[in-house]
């Protein structure tokens, strides 16, 4: 439709787009840089859906670009509440994946919520986004020592783990998958020995 032919690559920091028209090697190669946690995927949703209707032929070119612009200059498609709930179910989830205590899960879910403080005060300011993910480790450290200190029966490591999970966005899919396919294995295998354990 357009003449030209596409490779794509998504890795969690980054785009890389070539493109050419009938020379593989004559390609022009765009690569964007994402910060971590800042993929929206409402937002890909929609643009995905805008590309399958181009390539449908159900909507002209010229109308999808300028969808595309709409798209891209519109709000977020979720409210400050649910952000919040997300940062916190996120932090608290992947602690209770990897520890039991009590006391890590709620702590690795309240720093979240102060770290996406920190990220959404550096959204309105250009100069700080860069930094945001070492002022977030390093806040969730100070806290996570700090309640340690204290006497407070916290795993600092897995609690800042916990809270900036959501930075790290391999290991935000990965390990929790990975976990519970531990999990999972070790009790299905613990349940099909329990039988001949307890004959012997």
């Amino acid at each position: 439709m357009v003449g030209l032919h596409g490779s794509f690559l998504v890795s969690p920091t980054t785009f890389t787009c070539a493109f050419w028209e009938d020379d593989e090697l004559d390609q022009f190669v765009h690569i964007e840089r994402v910060e971590p946690a800042d993929y929206n995927l409402g937002r890909l949703w929609e643009i995905d859906q805008l590309v399958e209707s181009v390539e449908a032929g159900t909507t002209d070119f010229a109308v999808a670009l300028e969808e595309l612009h709409k798209v891209s200059e519109s709000p977020s498609n979720y409210s400050l509440l649910t952000n919040y709930g997300a940062w916190f179910l996120t932090g608290l989830g992947f602690a209770l994946l990897l520890s039991p205590n009590l006391f890590d899960t709620l702590t690795a879910g309240i720093v979240s919520l102060l770290i996406f403080m920190v990220v959404r005060q550096s959204s309105s300011c250009p100069a700080w986004r860069p930094v945001t993910t070492i002022v977030g480790a390093m806040t969730s450290g100070f806290i996570a020592s700090g309640m340690a200190t204290i006497g407070l029966p916290i795993n600092p490591p897995l609690v800042i783990l916990s809270s900036i999970i959501i930075f790290i966005p391999i290991q935000s899919g990965s390990t929790p998958l990975m976990a519970f396919v531990a999990l999972t294995a070790g009790l299905l295998f613990s349940n099909a020995f329990l039988p001949a354990q307890k004959s012997l």
